[in-house]
């Protein structure tokens, strides 16, 4: 796999946080910035992976009562609608256990979303085959790793993610960081030679300078809270705070080619 050494950036939305409306509002104006993938979030009342931004906007979502069925619907929306952006969903495994997984992953494919990102299901404890029926119906089941998965784990996930591999830059949460991994770059180089895909990163990219240093080795750019807090701080008036950020973005690593 590669991406014509094209550096390509991700953003992250919450379904139904604020609400749907808002959510149309926000993926119009990432792909007037030239947003490549957009993992769209299914709301969970336990977002382990995630920090307190995006964790509360789970809970405010739940609190609207977004279902699985306004996910896929709205999925099938903009799929449709933007034929230039892969979309993902992204979840927890809970969600697809609950609704089976062949008939969840029929339903993303039937959507026509590109992959999905479940952080919480090692593939040794895959008992339903989610990266099977993945492969099976032609989706990609993005693997989430960090930098202390070992190069024979790394061999393991090879062999069963597909799309790319988005990788953390730090151990715990998403959100900004302060204190970047000092080796990520190593690691990532490393990583990018045993898996063969590209790889993305992703967790604390709060400014268009970190980015670009992490373009420099990266092949995606994955901005989450960011995005969600500048909607925060600005109310209705999102747009141009958002199309700014993210277009800023977009030049930085746009200079980064490999």
């Amino acid at each position: 796999m590669n991406i014509n050494s094209k550096k390509a950036l991700m953003t992250h939305i919450v379904l139904g946080y604020p609400d749907l409306k808002t959510n149309r509002e926000l993926i119009k104006v990432m792909s007037d910035t030239g947003v490549d993938y957009i993992e769209m979030q299914i709301p969970f009342t336990d977002p382990i992976a995630d920090g307190p931004t995006i964790v509360n906007a789970n809970q405010k979502a739940l609190l609207q009562k977004i279902s699985l069925a306004d996910c896929i619907a709205f999925a099938e929306e903009m799929t449709a609608s933007y034929r230039n952006i892969k979309f993902l969903f992204m979840s927890y495994y809970n969600i697809l256990f609950s609704s089976g997984v062949e008939p969840f992953v029929k339903k993303a494919r039937d959507a026509n979303l590109y992959g999905l990102i479940i952080p919480d299901i090692p593939f040794e404890e895959d008992k339903e085959d989610l990266f099977a029926t993945c492969k099976r119906y032609g989706l990609n089941a993005v693997y989430v790793i960090s930098p202390t998965t070992r190069e024979a784990r790394l061999k393991q996930i090879r062999d069963v993610a597909s799309g790319f591999v988005y990788c953390t830059s730090r151990i715990g949460i998403t959100g900004a960081d302060k204190n970047p991994h000092a080796k990520l770059e190593q690691y990532v180089r490393r990583a990018k030679k045993i898996l063969d895909a590209p790889i993305a990163v992703g967790f604390g990219i709060d400014s268009a300078a970190k980015a670009k240093a992490i373009a420099h080795f990266a092949d995606i750019i994955v901005i989450g809270s960011k995005v969600i807090n500048l909607v925060n701080e600005s109310g209705s008036s999102f747009q141009e705070p958002v199309f700014d950020f993210l277009y800023g973005i977009k030049k930085a690593i746009s200079a980064c080619q490999q």
